[in-house]
Order: C-alpha cells, then sequence, then structure tokens
C-alpha cells in the first residue's frame, strides 16, 4: 500500500472566509445514567462511548458530569488497562485517560444548570423537551427527545453495536447543537434500515471499517422499535 503524501494537506492549508475566532461557546453536559440501564451491559456501552466521544470535543465541552449510583459494578470489558471494580471509577478514568478531562461521576447531580443533557434510559423527573435521551438493543438504536424514548426496560444483549451506534448519534446531535444555541431540541428520530453489507467511514482520513450482518436498524422510530 502506497501512502499518499497529500493526504494531509488539506489539515495544513490556508482558509478563507472563516471566523478568526469560534463561535461556539463552551457547555457543560450532563450525562443521566437511569438505574435500570446503569446495571445493563448495554448502558455501560453507550456510557463508555459517550463518555470518551464528549470529553473529545475540546473547546467545546467545557465539563461533563455522569450522575450514576456509585455501587454499579463493571460488566463490561474496559478499553484501556487498569483493574476497575465499579462503572463511576471506570467512566472518570477513560475521561482522564483520552484527553485529561476530570469527569465528575457520582449519585447525585451537581447545583450547576446543564446545557446540555442526555439520558440514558428513562428519567421520568425530567423535563423531557430538554433533554436527548438513547437507547439500544443488539443491532438497533434509538436517539432523541426524552418524552419519546421507548419504554421496553433494558436490553439484556451484551452485543455492543447498537449502543455504540445510540452513543454515536447522540454525539452527533449534541456537536451540532453545541454549535448553536444551547438547549436546541434534537431532531426527531427517523428509520434507516440497512439490509446488505455496508462500508462505513470511521476514525482517521483512509481508515474504514464494514459492517455485513443484515438486517441493521441504525435508527428506529418508536413503531419500528416495538415491532422487531
Amino acid at each position: 500500500m502506497r501512502i499518499d503524501p497529500e493526504i494531509g494537506s488539506r489539515h495544513l492549508l490556508g482558509t478563507d472566509g472563516l471566523a478568526e475566532q469560534p463561535n461556539a461557546v463552551q457547555q457543560f453536559i450532563r450525562i443521566i445514567l437511569s438505574e435500570d440501564w446503569a446495571h445493563s451491559a448495554a448502558g455501560q456501552i453507550i456510557a463508555e462511548c459517550l463518555v470518551n466521544l464528549l470529553v473529545r470535543q475540546v473547546g467545546l465541552v467545557e465539563q461533563l458530569e455522569v450522575v450514576a449510583a456509585s455501587d454499579v459494578p463493571l460488566l463490561i470489558r474496559p478499553i484501556l488497562k487498569g483493574d476497575w471494580q465499579t462503572l463511576s471509577d471506570y467512566l472518570a478514568a477513560v475521561g482522564e485517560w483520552a484527553v485529561g478531562m476530570e469527569v465528575h461521576v457520582g449519585p447525585d447531580p451537581s447545583p450547576r444548570a446543564a446545557d446540555q443533557t442526555i439520558v440514558i434510559g428513562s428519567v421520568a423527573t425530567l423535563n423531557s423537551k430538554k433533554a436527548i435521551a438513547c437507547v439500544a438493543d443488539g443491532w438497533r438504536a434509538w436517539c432523541g427527545e426524552l418524552q419519546h424514548v421507548p419504554h421496553t426496560g433494558p436490553s439484556r444483549s451484551r452485543n455492543p453495536i447498537g449502543p455504540l451506534f445510540a452513543a454515536a448519534l447522540v454525539a452527533r446531535d449534541l456537536q451540532e447543537n453545541l454549535g448553536s444555541s444551547p438547549r436546541t431540541p434534537p431532531r426527531q428520530p427517523r428509520i434507516l434500515s440497512l439490509d446488505k453489507f455496508h462500508e462505513f467511514g470511521v476514525g482517521r482520513v483512509g481508515r474504514r471499517a464494514i459492517i455485513g450482518r443484515p438486517p441493521l436498524t441504525a435508527i428506529c422510530s418508536r413503531r419500528c422499535w416495538r415491532s422487531r
């Protein structure tokens, strides 16, 4: 394989027409992991991936907080070396490992009002119009407004594909919101069913991955979620 010496040139060239200063305001992000989903592999994978993605939004995310029970045992295989007994300790370590960010993890939210709130599962006491929620089950992923989240309980599947998709979808919507005004409601769920082999771009330029087990429902509506 020949490496193209010009492949990274676009990152080195000057730019025209862009603002000299970024117009996005750094924001405080709160992730709330409902108790039932905290005790599932799917919920823990979503939380792990979200922390890993959001702390890397340097310049957009000022502070990241995870509200989760402090005594939940770690059920998933960690992405970094270490010996963690609880999910809380592990999520804090992921933020430090990724970019050196201190992620506050605990059972109670801080007094500070969050600019953006993400719910893994469902929390009935929250303002459903000001929070984005996500769930996943096997090969399926769902994200949207909290008031529309499917109330099917936590997934029993250990398949990481759905949870990883769910976290990526939330991070994408959140990144768009961070560049505009705070508390922008996320877009409504839409359906995208992938029935054959598909290629997805991931990571750095030139890297890609192929997912080839049909059918894969990447984004589900409530009706689609319940019918499968």
